[in-house]
């Protein structure tokens, strides 16, 4: 980030900004940071990552938006996109863990999909499979306010979008 942009972020006091953009732990306000940050570069293409996770019993797990969050009320899977000096793997472990408090271990990728979105930010995503093999407690973040297993049958019923409902499908085979 500039150093104008770095003024400008302490200036408008956004919580937890650190210089060593951007850090762990990975909270809304740094989401913010991030979006600044990509108006500031002028960055268009960014890698994204989602995962369909499967318990013990062969259902996925799905989670709810908060009304805080983008798109709330929307039923997602799990992931986002990766940030600045990250790998594929310690992206996945921070988005699953701030979502939900699982820990990743063995992943294989299922997917990829490319998506336009209104900003003109231009985001790759690559899709994975991973099936818990212990049953584990979930704990949402403020991301999400709800969470189910379902059968990845009843994707539709939860209106997640086509893309996703092609990866789940994928994800099944």
């Amino acid at each position: 980030i500039s150093g104008i942009g770095v003024r400008l972020l302490k200036k408008i006091k956004i919580k937890h900004f650190s210089s060593n953009f951007p850090h762990y732990p990975y909270t809304l306000s740094n989401r913010v940071l991030f979006f600044f940050f990509f108006l500031m570069t002028r960055i268009k293409s960014i890698v994204g990552q989602k995962i369909v996770i499967y318990n013990q019993e062969w259902k996925i797990l799905i989670l709810k938006r908060s009304s805080t969050s983008n798109g709330a009320g929307n039923w997602d899977l799990p992931g986002w996109w990766i940030l600045l000096n990250e790998t594929t793997l310690e992206c996945l472990e921070r988005e699953i863990m701030e979502e939900t408090w699982l820990c990743v271990r063995a992943i294989e990728p299922i997917h990829t999909h490319a998506k336009t979105y209104i900003d003109g930010i231009h985001v790759f995503f690559v899709w994975y499979r991973w099936i818990l093999d212990s049953e584990s407690e979930v704990v949402l973040s403020e991301e999400h306010d709800k969470y189910l297993w379902i059968d990845p049958k009843d994707t539709e019923k939860y209106k997640l979008q086509e893309y996703r409902l092609e990866t789940v499908k994928k994800s099944m085979r």
